[in-house]
Formats: structure tokens, sequence, C-alpha cells
């Protein structure tokens, strides 16, 4: 028996396992790298969503050329703002909302959007963007004409 006891004793001594600080520093390390990739991980997704500060942003530079338009024309996914000397465009383009200038050059004014639509009302226009997840963003725009001589117009001062 006593045999039987001295070699279960050495069969277990035998058996190599992990001390208490290799499990920890094990531990640490698998939670640092867990904590780097939650940080990294939306770095690498692609962003399909519209935030409300970009719809706000969007709304008011169309306010802003709204505000010294003195005609506008709303066409199948666009609209047409008349100026003193300018025509700016806003048109739907793959994705994106354009807007152009006398039919040059363009500018990204909105991104992710899958619907563009605009419907002239007697103070302005009606807006309506759907973005990709399919919600609704709309506004209304309104222009403020200043009557001078016969023509009814804002005149923007150039600086």
């Amino acid at each position: 028996m006593a045999v039987f006891m001295k070699n279960a004793c050495s069969f277990f001594r035998n058996q190599s396992g992990m001390t208490l600080i290799e499990v920890l520093l094990s531990l640490s390390i698998l939670f640092i790298c867990s904590a780097v990739i939650v940080q990294v991980l939306p770095l690498w997704e692609k962003r399909e969503t519209t935030s409300n500060q970009e719809i706000q942003i969007f709304f008011q530079q169309l306010q802003e050329d709204m505000n010294y338009a003195y005609e506008l024309e709303t066409k199948e996914n666009g609209l047409m703002l008349k100026e003193h000397r300018n025509e700016r465009q806003y048109s739907l383009s793959n994705g994106r909302i354009i807007r152009r200038t006398n039919g040059t050059g363009y500018e990204i004014v909105l991104q992710n959007v899958k619907g563009f639509s605009a419907e002239a009302a007697p103070y302005g226009a009606e807006v309506s963007v759907v973005d990709r997840q399919g919600r609704t963003w709309q506004g209304v725009i309104g222009k403020r004409p200043l009557t001078e001589k016969e023509h009814v117009y804002w005149v923007k001062r150039e600086p």
C-alpha cells in the first residue's frame, strides 16, 4: 500500500500546471486585447446612417440658399433655386445629395440618402429626405422675398 501511495504522489507531482501568476498574467493580456478590439472595431465598420446633426446642417444650408432665392423650381429628385446672380441646384445622385452652383462643380451636402423630394409651396418648399435605414426627414424651407422696384428678391452681398 505504501508503494501505491508513493506512486500516486509522484504521479500528481509530475503533472505540470499553471501557477496563479501565470493565470493572472494570461487573463490581464486577454482583457487588454479585448478592450483594444472593442475601441477599434467601430472604425472598421462602414457607416450607413445619417445623424441628426448631418440632417440639421443640410436643412440649414438649404435655408441659407433659400433666403436669397427669388424663384424655385422643383424637379424629380431635385430642387433649383434661382438667386439674383446664381442658380443653385440640389439633386440626388448615387445615394448623395449634391449641390451645384451655376451648373458647374459639385459639393456633397448629405450622404447615405435613399430618396430626396421637394414640393413648391407659396412660402417656399416642403423638402423630404429618406435615409438608407428608411427614416424620413421632412422640413419646410421658407423664402423671404424683399421687394425692390418691380422685382422681388434678396440680394446676397458678397464680401
